[in-house]
């Protein structure tokens, strides 16, 4: 019984000993790294860290000098800042939702994937019981533009930020970034079933517009620019 009470001892001494070098290393780090000398200040520096990061708009990346250009050879029509507004309005009204347990968005101007994407994230945070307000867009930019395979696909990269409340009533300050992506259908053949009436026709004579950029219809003559802005439909919504 002595004997292993006498091996205790030395397990518990040798447990101490590991501790206490391990605390005097953390001591040596955090003093010549942060100018620190105690763990109380090391905490109270993470707690400022957390509060810049709350603070601090998340960095994104435009191309507008690439890809602008492109879009605007493409659509002339299109005013790109207005569709970044309207990114920023479908990035509101997506966490307003989620807040609400309800799309608020008009799902004409949403693909049905964006619909199934709002339908999943407001039953997520219902079931976490997770409340946004004070939502902010900080900035939008262009982030990328391609066109190919019957339709033309627009990229917008926005920061922003928002509160949350989860079940603990703790009222939290998040900074995020959300990518918003626009098709616009050049040829419902070629895209497959994106969304119905999502096709771009001539509203005179019901003709296919086939060619981007167009300001009126190849069969009739007809103006089609209206119809062309209003053909931008969200397809896709991701934090990252």
């Amino acid at each position: 019984m002595e004997i292993l009470i006498a091996i205790l001892l030395i397990i518990l001494i040798i447990i101490l000993i590991i501790i206490s070098i391990v605390v005097s290393k953390i001591k040596r780090f955090t003093e010549r790294t942060y100018g620190i000398s105690n763990l109380e200040q090391l905490e109270g520096l993470i707690e400022l860290s957390e509060i810049e990061e709350a603070n601090t708009p998340k960095s994104i990346t435009g191309m507008e000098s690439i890809y602008l250009p492109k879009i605007e050879k493409d659509f002339p029509e299109l005013n790109i800042n207005e569709l970044k507004r309207i990114s920023e309005k479908f990035i509101i009204e997506y966490l307003e939702s989620c807040d609400s347990n309800k799309i608020i968005s008009d799902v004409n101007y949403m693909s049905d994937k964006v619909i199934t994407l709002f339908k999943t994230k407001i039953e997520d945070t219902k079931q976490n019981d997770i409340h946004f307000d004070s939502i902010k867009v900080h900035r939008t930019v262009l982030g990328s533009y391609e066109k190919k395979e019957g339709k033309a696909t627009i990229i917008f990269n926005s920061s922003l930020e928002y509160f949350t409340t989860g079940t603990d009533g703790v009222r939290k300050k998040v900074q995020d970034r959300i990518k918003t992506e626009f098709i616009y259908i050049i040829d419902n053949k070629k895209v497959g079933n994106v969304k119905k009436s999502v096709g771009l026709n001539c509203p005179n004579c019901g003709a296919p517009i086939k060619k981007v950029g167009h300001k009126t219809c190849d069969y009739c003559g007809a103006g089609v620019v209206d119809i062309v802005k209003k053909n931008w439909i969200l397809n896709n919504l991701t934090q990252y």
